[in-house]
């Protein structure tokens, strides 16, 4: 690896635990956040990396599981500017997750771009398919629109964390949203369930003022 190249070390796994004598590297293929998911139906989880710093606002790569493990063939970027106007300083892909919010068998990704609209923050659903993750059809979500909570300010951070899970039993995940800096540093977590949304913030999760909720997720 070279000094300041940001690359992606594989450990393989085996029944005594991670082998570090086979790991693999993908040169220059690191980012800040980390998920994974059959995003094209082949039975192989795929990689997907959040590059918030990429230029022109950020971007979500995507590499591919195998038979031979991870690969950087076939790998794909999804970057801010095919979403909607590049933005500089949009931080899309500062937090990334995996999970199927349709029912088709393929996994889509969330990913978080807090530092769009002055730090008031967006979220973008991008979907999976026989080809992998893809820009087409994806949903944009701000606070205050749709089945989102709130309203949007500057410095909310809005999609500074993301999860996407089954909250409902239904079998098919939904969204949580984290807005660290909402209510000047008190943070939120949004949740959107079957087109319905509701907000917690500190009071309702038993939490001090500022601690800045919705900074980091786990779900």
């Amino acid at each position: 690896m070279t000094t300041g190249e940001r690359s992606l070390v594989v450990l393989r796994g085996s029944s005594s635990g991670l082998r570090t004598s086979e790991s693999s590297v993908l040169a220059g293929a690191g980012g800040r956040s980390l998920a994974s998911g059959d995003l094209n139906g082949d039975g192989f989880a795929d990689l997907v990396v959040g590059r918030p710093d990429a230029a022109n606002g950020g971007e979500v790569a995507t590499y591919h599981g195998s038979a031979g493990g991870l690969t950087a063939t076939g790998a794909a970027v999804v970057a801010r500017g095919e979403l909607e106007e590049a933005r500089s300083g949009g931080e899309l892909g500062a937090s990334v997750a995996v999970g199927d919010t349709d029912g088709d068998g393929y996994a889509d990704v969330l990913a978080g771009a807090p530092g769009d609209d002055s730090g008031a923050g967006r979220a973008f659903l991008l979907r999976g398919g026989a080809s992998g993750l893809s820009a087409t059809g994806a949903v944009t979500y701000v606070e205050g629109a749709g089945a989102v909570p709130g309203t949007p300010e500057a410095g909310d951070r809005f999609g500074s964390a993301v999860t996407v899970s089954d909250l409902t039993g239904d079998s098919v995940a939904d969204l949580t949203i984290g807005a660290e800096g909402e209510n000047a540093g008190d943070g939120t977590i949004m949740a959107v369930s079957a087109g319905a949304g509701a907000a917690y913030g500190p009071s309702a999760l038993g939490s001090p003022a500022g601690t800045g909720i919705g900074g980091r997720l786990a779900g």
